[in-house]
């Protein structure tokens, strides 16, 4: 008895250590910040890392999954039961903190003008009629008049925001003004706040200028129209339309460009721009939107050689290329892309960039002009 009862403890003691060796868990592995970073440079360096397989651009938007699992009894008992699933994929970028931050905000604050619409329009003529005297001679004095109508109200400043962007993408030529004045405007509305005005009705920022500046920025590559709504016009009508929003895209795309120059953009925000004009995740390559890439790559020119930006570009570069030489693509957009090589090789010491200048400049360059001709025609006194 004492002997079974022996044998008995020592099975019950071995399983006891059987379990212990089961239940036995790894210690788990703590990750500190800079393991992360250091992980996350190991798949940069892998060069297959950003290719996108066709296989997975190939996925449509809803995929149907079916999966198995085991029966529970009944009828049809030890029969594994299929289960379909309905996954939808999407592909976009994750949008950064900053412009997260700026569309959750946009959603709580409803754009609602208090000001009639006669009084809209009236502060529109004033916008217009103040940039269309603007020069380098006047850019401090109309900056200024541009502020006081700015710190009037917000509607105002909504107003005169919408109206420089109307001017900068449609006179393309005097972009660098237009973002010298929102410079201006933006340091000047450094924690300012509108007097006797309710907060509720304000979007939450620091800076209402770079806010509605930021807002106008993302409007900017979202308002297209469906080629639905087209489909009833006319041809020529249809045409025209499509013409003028080229345009527009093109000198907003510019502007942009120039705006990340004097610092009033961020390198993520125009990263963003970037990603979606050179369509990342699309198969085909829109010709429109290539060419307003080169356009802001151009603009943006040295900008985008900054320290930070350096992987990134290296990578929009190596994007380019594969379009040029993988994809059949117009002959002008293939020399804007070569046009971009040739001028990131030379450091952008060979681009000749449009300054600004003051009359007396202009008129001195006339006159330098108008000596050279008598000089090529004899002419010496």
């Amino acid at each position: 008895m004492y002997e079974d009862d022996y044998k008995e403890d020592e099975y019950i003691e071995e399983n006891n250590e059987e379990d212990k060796k089961i239940i036995e868990v790894p210690k788990k592995r703590v990750y500190d910040f800079d393991d992360i970073k250091n992980l996350k440079c190991e798949f940069f360096k892998d060069p297959n890392f950003f290719v996108i397989p066709v296989a997975i651009l190939e996925i449509k938007e809803r995929v149907v999954v079916e999966t198995t699992k085991p029966g529970r009894g009944g009828k049809r008992q030890g029969e594994d039961r299929k289960i379909r699933e309905t996954i939808r994929v999407t592909w976009r970028k994750a949008k950064t903190a900053e412009e997260q931050k700026i569309s959750d905000k946009a959603k709580e604050y409803t754009r609602k003008f208090t000001v009639t619409v006669a009084e809209q329009e009236a502060i529109k003529k004033k916008v217009r009629i103040t940039l269309n005297k603007l020069s380098p001679n006047n850019l401090e004095k109309l900056s200024n008049e541009m502020l006081e109508t700015c710190k009037k109200s917000h509607d105002y400043l909504k107003l005169v925001v919408s109206g420089i962007f109307e001017k900068a993408w449609s006179e393309t030529k005097y972009t660098q003004m237009y973002s010298s004045i929102c410079k201006y405007l933006k340091q000047s509305f450094e924690d300012f706040k509108y007097p006797d005005t309710d907060s509720s009705r304000l979007p939450q920022t620091k800076n209402y200028f770079k806010y509605e500046l930021l807002y106008m920025c993302e409007e900017t590559f979202k308002k297209n129209p469906e080629e639905n709504d087209l489909a009833s016009l006319p041809e020529n009508k249809k045409q025209e339309i499509l013409d003028k929003l080229k345009k527009k895209t093109l000198g907003n795309v510019r502007f942009i460009g120039e705006l990340f120059n004097v610092n009033l953009i961020t390198a993520n925000i125009i990263l963003e721009c970037i990603t979606s004009l050179l369509d990342l995740f699309e198969k085909d390559v829109n010709e429109d939107k290539l060419e307003g890439a080169c356009v802001l790559l151009l603009t943006g020119a040295g900008s985008f050689e900054r320290p930070k930006l350096k992987d990134e570009t290296e990578r929009i570069y190596k994007r380019l290329k594969n379009i040029e030489t993988g994809f059949n693509i117009s002959t002008k957009n293939k020399f804007k892309i070569l046009d971009l090589q040739e001028h990131r090789e030379a450091g952008w010491k060979n681009l000749e960039k449009g300054e600004l200048k003051k009359v007396e400049e202009i008129h001195a360059d006339f006159h330098n002009e108008q000596n050279e001709i008598l000089k090529r025609h004899g002419y010496n006194n």
